[in-house]
Protein backbone atom coordinates (compact mmCIF):
# COMPACT_ATOMS: atom_id res chain seq x y z
CA UNK A 1 0.00 0.00 0.00
CA UNK A 2 2.94 2.28 0.97
CA UNK A 3 4.33 1.93 -2.73
CA UNK A 4 0.77 2.84 -4.25
CA UNK A 5 0.92 6.72 -2.18
CA UNK A 6 3.47 7.17 -4.16
CA UNK A 7 1.51 7.20 -7.13
CA UNK A 8 -0.34 10.39 -6.00
CA UNK A 9 -0.05 13.42 -7.86
CA UNK A 10 -1.80 15.99 -9.45
CA UNK A 11 -2.08 14.68 -12.94
CA UNK A 12 -3.48 11.30 -11.07
CA UNK A 13 -6.39 13.40 -9.60
CA UNK A 14 -7.46 15.55 -12.39
CA UNK A 15 -7.43 12.02 -14.04
CA UNK A 16 -10.12 10.39 -11.52
CA UNK A 17 -11.99 13.81 -12.04
CA UNK A 18 -12.42 13.43 -15.33
CA UNK A 19 -13.16 9.81 -14.79
CA UNK A 20 -16.37 11.10 -12.61
CA UNK A 21 -17.97 12.23 -15.23
CA UNK A 22 -19.59 14.71 -12.87
CA UNK A 23 -22.31 16.03 -14.97
CA UNK A 24 -23.80 12.23 -14.94
CA UNK A 25 -23.92 12.25 -11.13
CA UNK A 26 -27.13 14.39 -11.72
CA UNK A 27 -28.64 11.21 -12.58
CA UNK A 28 -28.38 10.05 -8.75
CA UNK A 29 -29.12 13.06 -7.31
CA UNK A 30 -32.40 13.48 -9.42
CA UNK A 31 -33.08 9.95 -8.47
CA UNK A 32 -32.83 9.97 -4.95
CA UNK A 33 -34.13 13.33 -4.28
CA UNK A 34 -37.38 12.01 -5.92
CA UNK A 35 -37.86 9.30 -3.70
CA UNK A 36 -36.98 11.39 -0.49
CA UNK A 37 -39.56 13.83 -1.72
CA UNK A 38 -42.28 10.88 -2.17
CA UNK A 39 -42.07 9.86 0.98
CA UNK A 40 -42.45 13.52 2.38
CA UNK A 41 -45.90 13.76 -0.16
CA UNK A 42 -47.01 10.28 1.15
CA UNK A 43 -46.39 11.16 4.52
CA UNK A 44 -43.64 9.04 5.72
CA UNK A 45 -41.00 11.72 6.36
CA UNK A 46 -41.66 15.18 8.54
CA UNK A 47 -44.35 14.21 9.27
CA UNK A 48 -46.45 16.91 10.93
CA UNK A 49 -44.15 19.32 9.00
CA UNK A 50 -41.52 18.99 11.85
CA UNK A 51 -37.80 18.62 10.76
CA UNK A 52 -36.36 16.10 13.09
CA UNK A 53 -32.89 14.96 13.37
CA UNK A 54 -32.37 11.52 12.65
CA UNK A 55 -34.81 11.94 9.26
CA UNK A 56 -32.69 14.93 7.97
CA UNK A 57 -29.44 12.73 8.39
CA UNK A 58 -31.44 10.03 6.74
CA UNK A 59 -32.04 12.11 3.86
CA UNK A 60 -28.67 13.00 3.70
CA UNK A 61 -27.53 9.77 4.10
CA UNK A 62 -29.55 8.27 1.28
CA UNK A 63 -28.24 10.95 -1.15
CA UNK A 64 -24.98 10.76 -0.61
CA UNK A 65 -25.26 6.80 -0.74
CA UNK A 66 -26.93 7.32 -4.05
CA UNK A 67 -24.18 9.69 -5.64
CA UNK A 68 -21.30 7.55 -4.22
CA UNK A 69 -22.73 4.31 -6.14
CA UNK A 70 -23.24 6.81 -9.66
CA UNK A 71 -19.47 7.61 -8.96
CA UNK A 72 -17.94 4.26 -8.46
CA UNK A 73 -20.07 2.84 -11.69
CA UNK A 74 -19.04 6.03 -13.85
CA UNK A 75 -15.40 4.81 -12.12
CA UNK A 76 -15.55 1.17 -12.57
CA UNK A 77 -16.59 1.74 -15.84
CA UNK A 78 -13.37 4.15 -16.64
CA UNK A 79 -10.98 1.48 -15.93
CA UNK A 80 -12.81 -1.73 -17.62
CA UNK A 81 -12.77 0.42 -20.90
CA UNK A 82 -9.65 1.38 -20.61
CA UNK A 83 -10.43 4.91 -21.33
CA UNK A 84 -7.33 6.62 -19.57
CA UNK A 85 -4.75 4.98 -20.85
CA UNK A 86 -5.65 7.09 -23.84
CA UNK A 87 -5.20 9.94 -22.17
CA UNK A 88 -1.81 9.50 -20.14
CA UNK A 89 1.56 9.06 -21.55
CA UNK A 90 2.44 5.87 -19.02
CA UNK A 91 3.54 2.88 -20.59
CA UNK A 92 4.78 0.94 -17.34
CA UNK A 93 2.39 -1.89 -16.26
CA UNK A 94 1.50 -3.44 -12.81
CA UNK A 95 -0.27 -7.22 -12.09
CA UNK A 96 -3.36 -6.45 -10.95
CA UNK A 97 -6.14 -8.89 -10.94
CA UNK A 98 -4.68 -11.45 -12.67
CA UNK A 99 -3.88 -8.55 -15.95
CA UNK A 100 -1.31 -5.95 -16.49
CA UNK A 101 -2.49 -2.57 -15.92
CA UNK A 102 -1.41 1.02 -15.50
CA UNK A 103 -0.98 2.53 -12.16
CA UNK A 104 -4.02 5.42 -12.69
CA UNK A 105 -6.31 2.45 -13.81
CA UNK A 106 -5.63 0.54 -10.81
CA UNK A 107 -5.99 4.02 -8.66
CA UNK A 108 -9.64 4.61 -10.64
CA UNK A 109 -10.71 1.18 -10.20
CA UNK A 110 -9.91 1.13 -6.23
CA UNK A 111 -11.64 4.50 -5.84
CA UNK A 112 -14.51 3.13 -7.83
CA UNK A 113 -14.67 0.02 -5.67
CA UNK A 114 -14.27 2.10 -2.31
CA UNK A 115 -17.59 4.20 -3.59
CA UNK A 116 -19.32 1.48 -3.47
CA UNK A 117 -18.14 0.17 -0.16
CA UNK A 118 -18.63 3.48 1.71
CA UNK A 119 -21.95 3.67 -0.59
CA UNK A 120 -23.11 -0.48 0.94
CA UNK A 121 -22.01 0.97 4.17
CA UNK A 122 -24.29 3.44 4.32
CA UNK A 123 -26.96 1.72 3.29
CA UNK A 124 -26.12 -1.46 6.31
CA UNK A 125 -26.38 1.78 8.52
CA UNK A 126 -30.13 2.60 7.25
CA UNK A 127 -30.79 -0.93 6.59
CA UNK A 128 -30.18 -2.12 10.93
CA UNK A 129 -31.51 1.08 12.05
CA UNK A 130 -34.79 1.09 10.48
CA UNK A 131 -34.78 -2.39 10.52
CA UNK A 132 -36.41 -2.78 6.37
CA UNK A 133 -35.22 -5.84 4.61
CA UNK A 134 -36.52 -4.35 1.41
CA UNK A 135 -34.11 -1.62 1.36
CA UNK A 136 -31.19 -4.68 2.09
CA UNK A 137 -32.57 -6.41 -1.60
CA UNK A 138 -32.81 -2.89 -3.45
CA UNK A 139 -29.12 -1.85 -1.88
CA UNK A 140 -27.81 -5.57 -3.00
CA UNK A 141 -29.29 -5.27 -6.56
CA UNK A 142 -28.21 -1.85 -6.93
CA UNK A 143 -24.55 -2.39 -6.24
CA UNK A 144 -24.27 -5.81 -7.74
CA UNK A 145 -26.05 -4.04 -11.14
CA UNK A 146 -23.61 -0.53 -10.98
CA UNK A 147 -20.50 -2.69 -11.39
CA UNK A 148 -21.95 -5.34 -13.71
CA UNK A 149 -22.52 -2.11 -16.05
CA UNK A 150 -18.91 -2.54 -17.65
CA UNK A 151 -17.45 -4.90 -14.90
CA UNK A 152 -16.19 -8.47 -15.78
CA UNK A 153 -17.50 -11.25 -15.81
CA UNK A 154 -21.18 -9.67 -16.48
CA UNK A 155 -20.49 -6.26 -18.70
CA UNK A 156 -24.24 -6.26 -20.03
CA UNK A 157 -23.33 -2.70 -21.58
CA UNK A 158 -21.22 -4.83 -24.09
CA UNK A 159 -24.18 -7.04 -24.39
CA UNK A 160 -26.02 -4.37 -25.98
CA UNK A 161 -28.23 -3.95 -22.25
CA UNK A 162 -26.42 -0.93 -21.17
CA UNK A 163 -29.72 1.18 -21.68
CA UNK A 164 -32.07 -1.14 -20.28
CA UNK A 165 -30.43 -1.63 -17.31
CA UNK A 166 -29.35 2.03 -16.90
CA UNK A 167 -32.65 2.98 -16.74
CA UNK A 168 -34.23 0.20 -14.40
CA UNK A 169 -31.15 0.42 -12.04
CA UNK A 170 -30.80 4.24 -11.89
CA UNK A 171 -34.41 5.18 -12.54
CA UNK A 172 -37.56 3.23 -10.73
CA UNK A 173 -35.11 1.20 -8.91
CA UNK A 174 -33.18 4.22 -7.50
CA UNK A 175 -36.28 5.99 -6.23
CA UNK A 176 -38.13 3.03 -4.54
CA UNK A 177 -34.65 2.35 -2.89
CA UNK A 178 -34.24 5.91 -1.61
CA UNK A 179 -38.01 6.17 -0.65
CA UNK A 180 -37.47 3.01 1.07
CA UNK A 181 -35.85 4.34 3.52
CA UNK A 182 -38.89 6.24 5.29
CA UNK A 183 -42.07 4.08 3.71
CA UNK A 184 -42.33 1.04 2.56
CA UNK A 185 -46.26 1.19 0.60
CA UNK A 186 -47.86 2.60 -2.16
CA UNK A 187 -44.56 0.73 -4.30
CA UNK A 188 -46.31 0.78 -7.37
CA UNK A 189 -47.24 4.62 -7.01
CA UNK A 190 -43.92 5.20 -6.64
CA UNK A 191 -42.84 3.75 -9.62
CA UNK A 192 -45.24 5.19 -11.81
CA UNK A 193 -44.26 8.55 -10.55
CA UNK A 194 -39.92 7.98 -11.44
CA UNK A 195 -41.00 7.24 -14.79
CA UNK A 196 -40.81 10.67 -16.72
CA UNK A 197 -37.42 11.66 -15.96
CA UNK A 198 -35.93 8.05 -16.16
CA UNK A 199 -36.52 7.85 -19.45
CA UNK A 200 -33.69 10.63 -19.69
CA UNK A 201 -31.26 8.39 -18.25
CA UNK A 202 -31.08 5.71 -21.01
CA UNK A 203 -31.33 8.49 -22.96
CA UNK A 204 -28.41 10.25 -21.63
CA UNK A 205 -26.34 6.84 -22.27
CA UNK A 206 -27.54 6.14 -25.53
CA UNK A 207 -26.00 9.90 -26.40
CA UNK A 208 -22.67 8.75 -24.99
CA UNK A 209 -22.81 5.74 -27.83
CA UNK A 210 -23.58 8.23 -30.14
CA UNK A 211 -20.77 10.11 -29.68
CA UNK A 212 -18.11 7.12 -29.03
CA UNK A 213 -19.77 5.22 -32.34
CA UNK A 214 -16.82 5.44 -34.26
CA UNK A 215 -14.44 4.55 -31.11
CA UNK A 216 -16.75 1.42 -30.15
CA UNK A 217 -16.80 -0.25 -33.17
CA UNK A 218 -13.25 0.15 -33.51
CA UNK A 219 -12.35 -0.99 -29.79
CA UNK A 220 -15.09 -3.63 -30.14
CA UNK A 221 -17.80 -2.21 -27.33
CA UNK A 222 -21.25 -4.08 -28.56
CA UNK A 223 -22.99 -1.23 -27.05
CA UNK A 224 -26.95 -1.18 -28.35
CA UNK A 225 -26.34 1.71 -30.82
CA UNK A 226 -23.09 -0.58 -32.55
CA UNK A 227 -25.06 -3.89 -31.88
CA UNK A 228 -28.28 -2.60 -33.71
CA UNK A 229 -26.74 0.33 -35.68
CA UNK A 230 -26.71 4.35 -35.06
CA UNK A 231 -29.92 4.89 -36.93
CA UNK A 232 -31.81 2.71 -34.43
CA UNK A 233 -29.96 4.29 -31.65
CA UNK A 234 -30.93 7.68 -32.58
CA UNK A 235 -34.14 6.58 -32.99
CA UNK A 236 -33.98 4.63 -29.08
CA UNK A 237 -32.59 8.57 -28.11
CA UNK A 238 -35.71 10.60 -29.76
CA UNK A 239 -38.53 7.72 -28.63
CA UNK A 240 -37.05 8.25 -24.91
CA UNK A 241 -36.90 11.67 -24.98
CA UNK A 242 -40.80 11.62 -26.58
CA UNK A 243 -41.38 9.25 -23.74
CA UNK A 244 -40.58 11.69 -20.76
CA UNK A 245 -42.92 14.14 -21.73
CA UNK A 246 -45.54 11.82 -23.19
CA UNK A 247 -45.73 9.74 -19.43
CA UNK A 248 -46.01 13.33 -17.79
CA UNK A 249 -49.46 13.86 -20.25
CA UNK A 250 -50.98 10.38 -18.97
CA UNK A 251 -50.03 9.96 -15.66
CA UNK A 252 -51.18 13.86 -15.29
CA UNK A 253 -54.64 12.69 -17.06
CA UNK A 254 -54.73 9.48 -14.79
CA UNK A 255 -54.46 11.94 -11.38
CA UNK A 256 -50.96 10.09 -10.53
CA UNK A 257 -48.98 13.50 -11.18
CA UNK A 258 -50.63 16.80 -10.18
CA UNK A 259 -50.89 19.25 -12.83
CA UNK A 260 -48.35 21.02 -11.98
CA UNK A 261 -45.76 18.31 -13.52
CA UNK A 262 -47.12 19.97 -17.21
CA UNK A 263 -44.19 22.42 -15.94
CA UNK A 264 -41.75 20.14 -17.30
CA UNK A 265 -42.74 20.99 -20.72
CA UNK A 266 -41.03 24.31 -20.56
CA UNK A 267 -37.73 22.27 -21.28
CA UNK A 268 -39.29 21.49 -24.50
CA UNK A 269 -37.40 23.39 -26.41
CA UNK A 270 -33.99 22.77 -24.85
CA UNK A 271 -34.84 18.83 -25.17
CA UNK A 272 -35.41 19.73 -29.26
CA UNK A 273 -31.86 21.58 -29.62
CA UNK A 274 -30.31 19.47 -27.51
CA UNK A 275 -31.40 16.71 -30.26
CA UNK A 276 -30.15 18.29 -33.00
CA UNK A 277 -26.38 18.62 -31.25
CA UNK A 278 -26.36 14.92 -32.38
CA UNK A 279 -25.95 16.36 -35.80
CA UNK A 280 -23.72 19.43 -35.31
CA UNK A 281 -22.14 18.85 -32.14
CA UNK A 282 -21.43 15.46 -31.04
CA UNK A 283 -18.94 17.04 -28.18
CA UNK A 284 -21.63 18.93 -26.55
CA UNK A 285 -24.45 16.74 -27.00
CA UNK A 286 -23.46 14.32 -23.96
CA UNK A 287 -23.62 17.06 -21.51
CA UNK A 288 -26.51 18.85 -22.45
CA UNK A 289 -28.49 15.74 -22.39
CA UNK A 290 -27.11 15.60 -19.14
CA UNK A 291 -28.47 18.87 -18.24
CA UNK A 292 -31.23 18.22 -20.01
CA UNK A 293 -32.25 15.45 -17.18
CA UNK A 294 -31.29 17.85 -14.62
CA UNK A 295 -33.41 20.54 -15.54
CA UNK A 296 -36.81 18.07 -16.04
CA UNK A 297 -35.86 16.62 -12.96
CA UNK A 298 -35.69 19.61 -10.81
CA UNK A 299 -38.86 21.65 -12.21
CA UNK A 300 -40.31 18.15 -11.65
CA UNK A 301 -39.01 17.42 -8.09
CA UNK A 302 -40.51 20.95 -7.42
CA UNK A 303 -43.87 20.08 -8.95
CA UNK A 304 -44.27 17.13 -6.46
CA UNK A 305 -43.99 19.22 -3.57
Amino acid sequence: MEYMMGWINMKLIKDIYRALRLFSLSIAFVSTACGIVIAYKFGHLFKDGVIDLISSIAVIFTLKAGLLIQAGVNLVNDYFEGKTDKLIDDDKKYPFLGVERTKTEIIIFLVGMACFGVAALIGLLLVVYFKNITLLIIGTIGLIGGYAYTGYPFNYKNKGLGALFSFILMGPLMVVGSYCVFGNTRLMDVVLISLPFSFLIPALLISNEIRDYEKDVENGIKTFSVRFGLKNGKRAYLILVILSYASIIILTLFKSLPSSSLLTFLTVFKAYKTYKLQYTNKRAFVPNTAYLHLMFGIIYLISLL
